[in-house]
């Protein structure tokens, strides 16, 4: 089982090189094929996904094996469950490119990532990408310019960004993404190919140099989910520097973690994945709709989530009220209210689709101002948090 010949970029594969760039390229660069979005990354796994077969069935990747299957199943399965569940037409078409991503992505790995050179020459890529989205996403968390996506949108067009509320005092970073979580999903995930990098580029030596691009970029995008990812592995790679040379400290480590599960699940009314989502996410009503249940279905006990963020229609900060947080018509059309208070009798409000690129209807709220005592439904599962 040899490796191809390692003609591309970096010493990685031309597929697999054009796959990882493709990844990073804006949105913006997209074109729509009926009503289906065809990005850099889906057009790369549409061209690649016939010669990648071709060389998996013809021994080019080695032996088949049961992984191959398995992903194989996975991607058919997943495909005619959204035809039973929206019809052949919206089925084949959503289904569909969910097979060339789920079982094309595969591939490029399984043909084209086959040696440790292979794997080296991968993680340079997607540091140097780190490393040159990280400056731009210093500057758009500090200004909140989102420099790549707006120069691209200016020349090549496209909806305006979707609005999305501050943390920490600083605006979230897009870098080249279609959101922040994806960016900061990016980097995390080239956190432990950086600090393990075994041939780093001859600019970053340092495994703390590369380990502080990875670092800061995951932090600018300001998502819990990609802070999570990243908590995890700093916490993997020091209980690997801390116990090397002791045995079975693998073993160890996993009794850590069930010894922890089963004293949260004595200790806590909550399951712990419901406390991870209260204290470790930064919007816990949200977090807890993500949460299926035995039966499942989806606990969503609100209609929308409140954000102070900045206006859609003239940029100025408001209140946002974003029905596609939770799972209702409104927010499957990606409705989205803004609220402004004139008096403290009336509020002049706004309502607009697409996630406030659509059409701006207008309505108004207008009574007594009345203390807030809580939630409507005393049953909500914003209530967790002071759940003990």
């Amino acid at each position: 089982m040899t490796s191809p010949k390692r003609t591309g970029l970096g010493g990685l594969a031309w597929p697999a090189a054009l796959f990882i760039l493709a990844l990073a390229t804006p949105p913006e660069l997209s074109v729509n094929a009926g009503g289906l979005r065809i990005s850099a990354y889906r057009a790369v796994l549409l061209l690649s996904f016939i010669s990648s077969v071709r060389r998996l069935v013809g021994g080019k990747a080695g032996e088949w094996h049961g992984a191959d299957g398995l992903v194989l199943l996975h991607s058919a399965w997943a495909m005619l469950a959204l035809i039973a569940y929206a019809g052949v037409g919206q089925g084949l078409e959503t289904g569909g490119i969910y097979f060339i991503e789920a079982m094309g992505a595969y591939l490029l790995g399984r043909c084209y990532v086959r040696s440790a050179a292979d794997f080296a020459a991968m993680s340079r890529q997607m540091f140097l990408i780190v490393v040159l989205m990280s400056g731009f996403a210093l500057v758009e968390s500090v200004t909140g310019q989102h420099l790549i996506r707006e120069t691209s949108r200016a020349v090549l067009g496209g909806p305006s960004l979707v609005p999305i509320e501050p943390r920490m005092g600083l605006h979230r970073a897009y870098g080249s993404f279609d959101h922040p979580i994806l960016f900061g999903i990016f980097c995390a995930s080239s956190f432990a190919l950086a600090f393990y990098l075994t041939v780093p580029h001859p600019r970053f030596k340092s495994k703390w140099l590369r380990t502080l691009f990875t670092v800061g970029g995951t932090f600018f995008s300001l998502s819990a989910g990609a802070f999570s990812a990243l908590g995890i592995q700093i916490f993997l790679v020091g209980w690997d520097l801390m116990t090397r040379g002791i045995g079975r400290r693998w073993s160890i480590l996993g009794g850590i973690f069930a010894t922890v599960w089963t004293v949260i699940s004595l200790s806590s009314n909550r399951s712990p994945v419901k406390v991870f989502l209260t204290y470790f996410t930064f919007s816990p009503g949200t977090g807890y709709n993500r949460i299926r249940n035995v039966d499942g279905s989806v606990s969503r006990k609100d209609r929308f989530g409140i954000h102070r963020g900045i206006s859609p229609i003239d940029g100025k900060p408001t209140l946002l009220l974003k029905y596609s947080d939770f799972d209702n018509p409104a927010g499957s059309i990606g409705f989205l209210d803004e609220v402004r208070k004139v008096n403290d009798r009336l509020f002049l409000c706004t309502g607009t689709p697409e996630e406030g690129r659509g059409e701006v209807g207008f309505f108004f709220l207008a009574g007594p101002p009345v203390r807030h005592e809580g939630p409507d439904d005393a049953g909500s599962e914003l209530l967790a948090s002071a759940d003990r």
